[in-house]
């Protein structure tokens, strides 16, 4: 695998990323996009106007990147696609612990959480491997 060398960035660097990606992003296009298009996926993330306004971006994005991106395949992305890998890092890594679990409660009282909606929505989900039916009904 060749890694870009994008902002002045050395390869190694970009290969890091990629390599926490593989582990944090570990639903598959498929799953992000059927989520997406879920009840639970219209109403989770920020949209681009509030990601916006708090200088962010926007889950929604991420979701519809992810999907770009697992289709491509990493030998395809372009600096776009690099640049988000980097974000939905970043951003797993914040909303996760050293260990990769979750550090908020998924449920509360039977209805999933804003914070397990958020880690779904950027294509990591802390429950066993298959999406349960609970948000694509």
């Amino acid at each position: 695998m060749k890694y870009p060398n994008h902002n002045n960035k050395k390869p190694s660097y970009w290969k890091e990323y990629h390599e926490e990606w593989k582990k944090l992003v570990n639903m598959t296009g498929r799953e992000v996009d059927k989520f997406s298009k879920s009840p639970c996926g219209k109403q989770a993330g920020l949209s681009r106007k509030e990601a916006s306004e708090q200088k962010t971006r926007s889950g929604r994005d991420s979701a519809k990147a992810i999907v770009r991106m697992k289709r491509k395949g990493v030998t395809n992305w372009n600096k776009n696609d690099w640049e988000w890998c980097k974000a939905q890092v970043d951003f797993l890594n914040r909303f996760l612990n050293k260990q990769n679990k979750p550090r908020y409660p998924l449920w509360h009282n039977g209805i999933p959480t804003r914070y397990l909606l958020a880690l779904l929505t950027w294509g990591h989900n802390p429950l066993p491997r298959k999406l349960t039916h609970y948000c694509l009904t």
